[in-house]
């Protein structure tokens, strides 16, 4: 465990995208095979990221009930394209290609359950979908209880999730989709550095119908400037 707690902060979080460093590179004599296995462990482990008042924690079906009574909200579900589910058993559904990606070496997807540090009370989720790794970006998306809504708590999440993408994951480039009557979510995004990008009319198939929806984007060279 020793090895492999000097591996993971000597190494670059661009394991994560497949960009691999060498042992010789780190100053480690080690067999190849060995090498590797240590890379694979670190590869394998959650991905929790904190904040101040938040535990972001990597989804487990201990979140599925939590996750359910989330989107059982019409506050929620009203900007949700995947709407009201009926049961958990479509919620579980929903969210098992994100715990079946838990276990790949090359992830294409992260989703965490957000709780409060100081109790434990679990108040949403949040999500980041990366692309193909010639793009080099990702999209992430968030959604909290509403009576969380207001507190800052959406900002921290995404500000959080913006440093796990750049400054560890080495994105290139951060998307994120909003409806255009979502107005808490666009200040939240316009807050963190993200740029409106273009309008994508009548795409999102919501409880209210099709709706108009504003593409944000964020470079890591903005970024920089962003958190500085």
């Amino acid at each position: 465990m020793i090895v492999l707690f000097t591996l993971k902060y000597k190494f670059s979080y661009r394991l994560l995208t497949g960009n691999f460093l060498s042992p010789s590179f780190i100053g480690l004599d080690v067999h190849q095979d060995l090498f590797l296995a240590f890379k694979c462990m670190y590869l394998l482990m959650p991905m929790n990221l904190y904040t101040t008042r938040l535990r972001l924690t990597e989804f487990s079906t201990e979140n599925i009930a939590d996750i359910h009574r989330l989107h059982r909200f019409p506050e929620v579900a009203r900007f949700n394209t995947i709407g009201i589910p009926q049961n958990e058993a479509v919620t579980h559904s929903l969210l098992q290609p994100v715990l079946d990606d838990q276990q790949a070496i090359h992830r294409k997807r992260y989703g965490w359950a957000i709780a409060l540090k100081e109790n434990d009370t679990f108040i949403g989720e949040a999500g980041m979908i990366l692309s193909a790794p010639k793009y080099n970006s990702a999209e992430i998306y968030y959604n909290l209880l509403p009576k969380f809504w207001k507190q800052g708590y959406a900002s921290e999440t995404v500000q959080t999730i913006l440093q796990f993408g750049f400054a560890s994951l080495q994105l290139h480039r951060i998307e994120a989709g909003v409806a255009t009557e979502n107005t808490a979510s666009i200040r939240v995004l316009e807050k963190a550095g993200l740029s409106r990008e273009g309008l994508h009319r009548k795409i999102l198939p919501l409880v209210q119908g099709w709706t108009d929806n504003y593409h944000y984007a964020i470079l890591e060279s903005e970024w920089g400037k962003v958190k500085n």
